[in-house]
């Protein structure tokens, strides 16, 4: 395999092998396939600070792209680190982000970019009286567009009313700031060679939707040089906004000439949290199979109980969580055990697969006067509004949890019905709420 350097010092200090190879395999395009606590953005910041140190691009020529500000901004804060302010930042920024400073250039401003909440409103009032709720509507059009499919014919009136109400208002909302600049750079009214970048850099790669994977595609030269992702297709578990969990299968198909890596330690999970996990998302079929050794053996294995009921699964939860922070006397049957080293109301979460399981949790915790916090509804900015520093247990779906850790973990409802989900709208095939419940482990 061709890589483009091996310097002893510098940006690849510290890599193991296979994140070494994954940073420096060139020129691309580069899957790299990265299980949990492996070092993602570890590697992926290590390579794009070697592209601009070793002047394979300029820092205006390479694009990284995530999926949340807050994951934006590590981003720059790693990489200005590794730069030393001796060059320019690369451009780093969300998919979002992206569309709409491509269609400022196109547009010169004569938009304004709607969120959730408007969005929402706006199909209230164009809804009127009648049984579909406006939230379950934008949702279905959203998943639609983001899919690629039709609109549900019962929905077809109200989404051509929606689309003039935008036009006529010059306003935006968030499909638009994918599905607007692909559009165009497809027709040619943003010019493909003007907005092409040697090198990007795509993290989270499970989580794209088709328009965003082509939206991608169309940015970087048409034989994937200089295209690296990264990211583990067994957490991909946003199919309701229209992910797909078979994008690494599909780079090789568009890329015949891309190469596939894996990391191969993961520095975060215990083994006796790893292999269990490992072998419950084992029987998804046909997914990149994901290679992974835990770098430590300790740890405790997980925990499986049965309650009668919610009340009674809650009053155990918190019951531990006091128990924990040395609230309650030891009886020596702890049914947890104890954890090394001090354990913070910070350092716990109850996650969940609908948040409204949590109103039971909430309840109890609050009669034992225990601090909490839960985090909110918005796609995407579920855990907007958190604050992780604080003293406080954290209820969150299992969705928001991604990418977060914490000391301890209770996962409730663990039942079929709920997880696996099969008693709501928002069901999604088993084998995504298996890669759910591979997320919260």
């Amino acid at each position: 395999m061709t890589t483009y350097f091996e310097p002893e010092e510098g940006p690849l200090s510290g890599l193991d092998q296979s994140q070494r190879l994954a940073a420096t395999l060139g020129p691309g395009p580069v899957a790299v396939v990265a299980g949990p606590g492996s070092g993602k953005t570890r590697t992926l910041t290590r390579r794009a600070a070697l592209m601009v140190r070793e002047g394979l691009v300029e820092p205006g020529e390479l694009l990284v792209v995530t999926f949340t500000n807050k994951a934006a901004e590590e981003l720059r804060e790693r990489l200005s680190g590794l730069l030393r302010g001796e060059f320019a930042g690369p451009e780093v920024t969300t998919l979002h982000s992206l569309g709409a400073s491509l269609l400022r250039g196109h547009y010169q401003d004569r938009w304004r970019v709607m969120d959730e909440e408007a969005r929402i409103e706006a199909i209230r009032e164009l809804l009127g009286p009648g049984d579909m709720g406006p939230g379950f509507a934008a949702g279905e059009i959203s998943r639609a567009r983001q899919a690629g499919k039709e609109i549900n014919p019962e929905l077809e009136d109200l989404y051509k009313s929606y689309c003039n109400y935008k036009t006529n208002n010059n306003l935006v909302d968030f499909d638009d700031l994918i599905l607007l600049p692909l559009e165009l750079l497809r027709e040619g009214a943003i010019d493909p060679q003007k907005t092409r970048y040697r090198a990007v850099l795509v993290d989270e790669f499970q989580d794209l939707a088709e328009p965003q994977y082509q939206l991608l595609s169309l940015l970087v030269p048409e034989d994937g040089r200089g295209l690296m992702v990264i990211g583990d297709p067994n957490q991909a578990i946003y199919s309701f906004r229209g992910a797909d969990p078979m994008l690494f299968h599909r780079l090789r198909e568009d890329f015949p000439g891309s190469r596939t890596v894996g990391l191969k330690m993961s520095y975060r999970v215990p083994g006796p949290v790893l292999f269990p996990a490992l072998r419950l998302i084992a029987q998804n079929q046909g997914v990149e199979e994901v290679d992974i050794e835990p770098s430590f053996a300790e740890g405790r294995a997980p925990v499986a109980l049965g309650f009668s009921g919610p009340r009674s699964e809650a009053a155990f939860v918190a019951r531990e969580i006091e128990r924990l922070m040395g609230g309650l006397t030891r009886t020596g049957q702890e049914i947890l055990g104890t954890v090394e080293g001090e354990v913070g109301f910070g350092e716990v979460a109850v996650l969940m697969r609908l948040k409204a399981l949590a109103s039971p949790v909430a309840r109890a915790l609050t009669q034992r006067g225990i601090p909490f916090q839960e985090a909110g509804d918005a796609p995407l900015k579920e855990t907007e509004g958190l604050d992780f520093t604080a003293e406080k247990v954290t209820l969150m779906s299992l969705h928001a949890a991604k990418g977060l850790e914490f000391k301890v973990v209770f996962i409730i409802g663990a039942e079929e019905g709920l997880l696996p989900l099969s008693l709501s709208r928002y069901a999604s095939p088993v084998e995504e709420e298996r890669r759910l419940m591979y997320v919260g482990m």
